[in-house]
């Protein structure tokens, strides 16, 4: 059911990105332990790749170094809510 919800809003997601000129999809990733950034990272390329959506991602460390110059022009922020720092 959920594969099938997901398949869904992507869909979807790719009308409105056609219609407005085919953006890549901004996905931030917000994590302190390098091992579970790269895990995230390949399971969010594997998707992506796999349903023909454009993406981009940016990798952060901790909460502080997204906060630094943030800008809201990211789809998407994926967020460990148990960081040393946070």
């Amino acid at each position: 059911m959920t594969g099938e919800i997901d398949r869904t809003m992507l869909v979807e997601y790719n009308k409105r990105q056609q219609e407005q000129g085919g953006e890549t999809m901004h996905i931030a990733v917000v994590e302190d332990q390098p091992e579970v950034r790269t895990c995230l990272a390949e399971y969010i390329e594997r998707y992506f790749t796999e349903n023909g959506t454009p993406y981009r991602i940016t990798m952060f460390s901790d909460g502080d170094e997204i906060l630094e110059d943030y800008q809201a022009d990211y789809d998407l922020i994926l967020m460990d809510i148990q960081m040393a720092r946070m």
